[in-house]
């Protein structure tokens, strides 16, 4: 195997873990939220918000040349996630 693939796929190794990180971090947060939501007896989905929110991912994906489906499909998990986490 060449040794660029061997450095290229260490690299996405990296990035994957960083990743994992990240959305720990934000399973966290979503836990927070839902519990403010229960407390305050707020509305768990949040229509105006997903749609503004994807709005903006949408776009800053846009300039970084990533796939609109691809942002799409992330966050609509994300969102889907977010909604039973906050149950």
């Amino acid at each position: 195997m060449s040794e660029k693939l061997i450095v290229l796929r260490n690299k996405i190794d990296q990035i994957d873990d960083q990743i994992l990180s990240l959305l720990k971090k934000r399973i966290s947060c979503m836990g927070k939220i839902g519990e403010i939501k229960k407390r305050d007896k707020l509305s768990i989905r949040d229509d105006k918000r997903e749609k503004e929110k994807m709005k903006v991912i949408e776009q800053k994906g846009e300039k970084l040349g990533i796939s609109l489906g691809l942002v799409t499909q992330v966050w609509t998990i994300l969102f889907k996630q977010s909604e039973e986490i906050e149950k």
